[in-house]
């Protein structure tokens, strides 16, 4: 219950009392008197009303500033959506601009190296006596896979005027690499880069793949000296190490060491000396010029000239001067890198051989054939029934369910496993005859041998039909039928590769 406080009417005295009575008599004076209920009905109404505009006069103000607060983050968030579309419409002007800016600053630094490398570089070809050198027009390896033709055109349009092409007569099959395709690219025997400048008559060789020609029609005179240096008539084949060279069969030779032999021509007048060193260093090594004395100074009087040449398709070190032992002798010695070390080929010749020599020095350096530097790593490997191991760069180039074919990177010899399945077995009084009939191979020979205790055929030939390929296959039974491992490549590789086949038949394990 409420408690209604108001005045006596009559005296004026305070007066208190619940809502709920309807007649007052003052306490002061005694008079009493009615309540009138709606008078009072209408203050209480009143005072809800008041009360109710006020919580509604609030509701409304908090609604205004929720309103408010939602417009003002909607204007935020467009204002945010609009800046980020501005920015992204300027991003790529920007970006652009930045580039700009870092290229010309690009542009200035490199044009500034430039410049002091030109003028680095000039000034040492002046100190050569060389007023202007030639920029070469692209890098070493942009060349690697041209056409050497096209590759040569660049050189002499450069301004170039010692330019050497060699075919390296490498290709068997030219399944990896093509007829004409370039190998090998050197200045001066070195690498080069875009820009770099050389003297005119720098000594820059093409090196490429090419198809040793056997029908006779060479089309190169280094393809024909190649093919002629192999005259058996003429020439006789020798071998040191690795290292596969001919000499004139008129000539004697000397076996002075295990790592040196020299051969002298019947009128003594000129003598060659083939020697290598085992060594880690190489002919491209900084400071090698510096250690030329110790290969071959005691073989020049006085003073020698150090220049690029060529033993085959190898980077060689020429040394040119007079022989210290007589003052009418010349004295040549050529350095190259070999699998082990360094090998040295030299020349002495009497000053009144000199002019008819150079035909002949030419066919016996062309001779020369003989492994990289790179050490022989082999791999386990095996097909069917048969293990064995190869050298791991060789790569399969054929294979289906009763062959495989495996050939060296430069294509010169092809390794062949492949099975002839049935009833059929080396064993039987047939098969000799047999073989002879089928395989169409030159001077074929058929002989018993023992793979690694396994029994087996060794069979020999010259394959003329295709190309004059030796064949050096070995037969054994297999279970079932026969297994056949055999190896393709040209005679003149035979010294060569001897040791590589050797390796692989040592390793062959027959599982039948």
């Amino acid at each position: 219950m409420n408690i209604i406080k108001m005045n006596c009417p009559n005296c004026g005295a305070p007066l208190a009392f619940g809502d709920s009575i309807s007649k007052v008599t003052c306490e002061h004076c005694g008079q009493a008197f009615t309540i009138d209920d709606k008078a009072s009905e209408i203050d209480r109404v009143s005072a809800a009303e008041a009360e109710a505009a006020k919580r509604n006069a609030e509701a409304q103000r908090r609604q205004m500033e929720m309103r408010l607060e939602e417009e003002k983050r909607r204007n935020d968030e467009k204002l945010r959506v609009e800046h980020r579309k501005s920015l992204s419409s300027y991003l790529p002007i920007l970006i652009v601009f930045a580039l700009f800016v870092i290229m010309i600053a690009g542009f200035s630094i490199s044009s500034c190296i430039s410049s002091h490398k030109r003028e680095a570089e000039l000034a040492a070809l002046a100190d050569k006596g060389i007023e202007n050198g030639i920029n070469v027009p692209s890098n070493k390896y942009s060349y690697l896979g041209e056409n050497y033709q096209a590759v040569q055109m660049s050189f002499e349009a450069a301004g170039f005027t010692n330019i050497e092409t060699v075919p390296l007569g490498d290709l068997v099959t030219g399944l990896l690499s093509s007829d004409g395709e370039v190998s090998n690219v050197t200045i001066n025997g070195g690498d080069f880069s875009e820009g770099e400048q050389f003297a005119p008559d720098a000594l820059v060789v093409i090196s490429y793949h090419s198809y040793p020609d056997r029908s006779g029609n060479e089309t190169t005179e280094s393809t024909e000296t190649f093919s002629d240096v192999y005259d058996e008539a003429s020439y006789q084949a020798t071998t040191l190490g690795n290292i596969m060279y001919v000499f004139p069969v008129e000539w004697s030779f000397n076996i002075e060491s295990g790592n040196r032999v020299s051969y002298v021509n019947p009128a003594g007048t000129i003598e060659m000396i083939v020697s290598v060193t085992e060594t880690e260093a190489s002919i491209n090594d900084d400071g090698f010029d510096e250690s030329i004395s110790d290969y071959c100074g005691d073989i020049f009087a006085g003073e020698y000239e150090i220049s690029y040449d060529r033993i085959r398709e190898h980077d060689a070190k020429r040394i040119d001067g007079t022989y210290s032992g007589s003052e009418d002798v010349n004295a040549r010695v050529y350095l190259s890198d070999y699998a082990d070390g360094i090998i040295s080929v030299g020349f002495l010749i009497h000053q009144d051989e000199e002019a008819g020599f150079q035909t002949l020095q030419q066919d016996l350096m062309n001779s020369f054939v003989f492994a990289g530097r790179e050490e022989i790593v082999y791999t386990s490997a095996s097909f069917g029934n048969t293990a064995f191991e190869v050298p791991e760069d060789w790569e399969i180039t054929q294979q289906s369910s009763n062959s495989v074919n495996y050939m060296s990177p430069d294509d010169n010899i092809l390794f062949v496993v492949s099975y002839q399945s049935g009833d059929m077995s080396i064993q039987d009084d047939s098969f000799v005859s047999d073989a002879e009939n089928q395989i169409p191979w030159d001077d074929l020979s058929i002989v018993s041998a023992d793979l690694n205790n396994t029994e087996a055929y060794y069979i020999s030939g010259i394959n003329n039909d295709d190309g004059g390929y030796m064949c050096k296959m070995y037969m054994a039974d297999s279970e079932p039928g026969i297994v056949s491992i055999g190896f393709y490549y040209y005679p003149e590789f035979d010294l060569l590769y001897e040791p590589v086949l050797e390796h692989i038949v040592s390793s062959i394990d027959i599982q039948g």
